[in-house]
């Protein structure tokens, strides 16, 4: 299976991987992402991180419109 992003929501995922992307000086961090339904990718605007996202996380992650709009770290 495969991940797709809810429309709206919350989501507890836990972060395989993280690679920081720059565009046009904005910087976001594209996340492949490990859920219960399966795996998959999804980025995210620097801005709606408490802190920077690395591998091994377990977050929180809050959707509208299918955008994460929020990223809470639960464990280290």
């Amino acid at each position: 299976m495969s991940f797709t992003a809810p429309m709206f929501g919350k989501m507890t995922v836990r972060i395989a991987a993280v690679r920081e992307v720059s565009i046009h000086g904005d910087v976001y961090f594209d996340l492949r992402i490990e859920t219960e339904s399966g795996e998959g990718m999804v980025r995210v605007a620097e801005h709606v991180c408490g802190v920077r996202p690395g591998e091994g996380q377990v977050v929180e992650m809050s959707f509208l419109m299918g955008q994460v709009q929020g990223v809470v770290v639960k464990e280290r």
